[in-house]
């Protein structure tokens, strides 16, 4: 669903039996700018992005447009009662692929892959996931038949363009790879509730969702304390200590080792280590690094992998992590 073909030498070994030794897809899946919100709190509502757009091959006749679109967060059961909301957008789009098609002539729906009369198709679900909290949302996604719209003047030619549409219904949130909004659809309240949606619904402008970065660490506050109260603790992870304290006993031998089973290349370890540098209790009174002045090696961590076009938590540590300590001298 993706993650095979991005990621392929990470992929092979996490999930041998399923990438490339299969046929069939279990779920697809996207990632969003902020932690999911439950599909449902938006009954009545879906926006629809942008997935691609093609044109018909140069030398051949084209007129008119056609629009392909999945459709996530609903039953494809409901589909026969919301498509004239969908067909109201869709004429509208295709007017955009072709100006002619304002201008009159016929527009239906058919099924692509066969010819066939089916009325839509169950995919596999979407998986939304909000890869530096690592929390993710799964819901239903069927594929629409496919609309076509051609001007009276060539109502049976190829369509000029084909645009391909993910409509996100119920509030959920946009997914990263198709942030262009095209236009949404409302529906009747009643069907969202029939659809067992929640039973409240908002107002929404048609205007596009905004997006902004994921934030960086904050430091806790620490409150009104003297600096000579104040004691500088470091953290280390990845070691196991024997019996014994540390603190008041001399150290005449080795009280520690390394933890094998600590595997920092693991997305759940980082985030673990994200949440303890980020997210201080504010009972222990204390700030992190950031809060005083320095700079934490996690954060800078962080904002170096988004320089670089990557993600925390890194998919891939160590190698990540060889090429930041030789920037970052300060870190070694």
């Amino acid at each position: 669903t993706g993650e095979c073909e991005r990621s392929r030498h990470i992929m092979a070994t996490a999930c041998p039996r399923s990438c490339g030794l299969c046929s069939f897809c279990f779920f697809h899946r996207c990632s969003v700018d902020a932690p999911p919100t439950a599909v449902g709190e938006a009954p009545g509502h879906c926006d629809c992005f942008e997935r691609n757009t093609t044109n018909a091959s140069a030398g051949i006749a084209s007129a008119g447009g056609r629009i392909d679109a999945l459709v996530a967060g609903l039953p494809g059961e409901l589909w026969a009662s919301i498509q004239p909301n969908f067909t109201r957008l869709f004429l509208k789009l295709a007017a955009t692929l072709d100006p002619d098609v304002g201008q009159g002539g016929e527009a239906h729906y058919w099924w692509n892959h066969d010819n066939s009369s089916q009325a839509w198709r169950q995919l596999p679900p979407l998986v939304q996931e909000h890869w530096r909290s690592g929390e993710s949302t799964v819901m239903q996604m069927f594929e629409a038949p496919s609309f076509s719209a051609a001007p009276s003047s060539a109502p049976s030619s190829v369509p000029k363009r084909v645009l391909s549409l993910l409509c996100l219904c119920g509030g959920a949130e946009p997914c990263g790879e198709s942030r262009q909004w095209r236009g949404s659809v409302n529906y009747s309240q009643q069907l969202a509730l029939h659809s067992g949606l929640l039973d409240a619904a908002e107002d929404f402008a048609a205007t596009p969702p905004s997006f902004s970065p994921p934030p960086l660490l904050r430091p806790a506050p620490v409150g009104q304390l003297s600096s000579a109260t104040l004691v500088h603790v470091s953290v280390v992870w990845g070691i196991l200590v024997h019996s014994g304290d540390l603190f008041t006993h001399p150290v005449t031998q080795k009280r520690w080792e390394f933890d094998k089973r600590f595997r920092p290349d693991d997305p759940w370890a980082q985030r673990a280590l994200l949440g303890l540098a980020a997210e201080l209790p504010a009972a222990l009174v204390a700030a992190t690094e950031e809060g005083r002045g320095h700079r934490p090696w996690l954060g800078a961590f962080e904002g170096w992998l988004l320089s670089q076009g990557d993600e925390f938590p890194s998919r891939d540590f160590h190698a990540h992590m060889v090429k930041f300590c030789s920037e970052f001298a300060e870190f070694q």
